[in-house]
């Protein structure tokens, strides 16, 4: 295996990781948050923490969409090799194909790259909006708790 490929092995299963600590960390803060809310009367600062925890729940979202986008990207890639190779039904009965097939694969997968950088992107964009929320809920909570 050459260097690049190397490079590129530890960068995907860097960025999977990623992917996956976001997820977690998301959810484990909608648990903590309903935690730190559960029985408590309705007040207008709640709304800060509803909206921490629906964004929370859209990073989980689009880490998981994310990992969607890569899991396709790996199926078409191995459908390239094979297409490549001569090994597809396509290219078996029809060699002349294979130059088109080889394209529409690439295509699909360009496609699922560009997809899956915006739904990185905006993973962690969503995770960091509910931390800020969150942090803004609990500032609000200790100031109206606070006498005057």
């Amino acid at each position: 295996m050459d260097s690049q490929k190397v490079v590129f092995s530890q960068f995907h299963q860097q960025q999977q990781k990623y992917i996956y600590y976001l997820i977690t960390i998301s959810a484990a803060g909608i648990g903590f948050a309903i935690e730190k809310s559960f029985g408590q009367p309705f007040e207008m600062s709640m709304v800060l923490l509803g909206c921490a925890l629906l964004f929370w729940a859209f990073s989980i979202y689009l880490g998981l969409q994310r990992l969607k986008y890569g899991m396709s990207n790996l199926s078409a890639n191995i459908e390239l090799l094979k297409i490549e190779r001569g090994q597809d039904s396509i290219s078996e009965a029809h060699p002349d194909f294979i130059q088109a097939a080889h394209q529409g694969v690439k295509e699909a997968m360009d496609h699922n790259n560009e997809k899956a950088s915006k739904l990185f992107r905006s993973q962690g964009g969503f995770f960091i909006l509910g931390v800020i929320l969150f942090i803004l809920w609990h500032g609000a909570k200790i100031y109206l708790a606070t006498p005057s």
